[in-house]
């Protein structure tokens, strides 16, 4: 399957003709990470797939399922006719750090509840302990 996607970003970028220093400065990523996705050696991020659909007009649900080929392509066979939403990059950018700041608030929330589970375990031994020295007491007084 990455196979697939691995073949068909090398398809797009020849197809458009773009070496990978031209295809690279597009996507604003290096040449080598490009030709490391081209040859399956790393998996682009979701967000670069989605650049690549968008800048080609290809469907995101077919890039990776089969391998494009050039007739097809031509007659417009691979085109997103859903017309699927792009995250823009300020968007994405956006979404990623609410997403950093409620994975640190998770975060900080299970902090709290182990200290307040250790907190709890330290009462009920500091009650275990009280109630030992009143049955003491109370078996001294009888």
């Amino acid at each position: 399957m990455e196979k697939n996607l691995a073949q068909n970003l090398k398809f797009l970028r020849k197809y458009h003709k773009y070496n990978l220093t031209e295809i690279g400065a597009l996507f604003q990523v290096s040449k080598s990470a490009i030709s490391d996705y081209e040859n399956g050696h790393s998996t682009p991020s979701f967000h670069l797939v989605q650049m690549y659909c968008k800048t080609f007009d290809v469907s995101l649900s077919l890039i990776n399922k089969i391998i494009f080929d050039e007739r097809s392509f031509s007659n417009g066979s691979y085109k997103d006719l859903q017309a699927t939403p792009i995250v823009s990059t300020e968007q994405y950018k956006d979404l990623k750090l609410k997403y950093n700041l409620l994975k640190q608030k998770t975060e900080g929330l299970e902090i709290q509840t182990n200290l307040m589970s250790q907190l709890l375990e330290s009462r009920e031994s500091e009650n275990k302990t009280l109630k030992l020295q009143i049955e003491l007491l109370l078996l001294r007084n009888v």
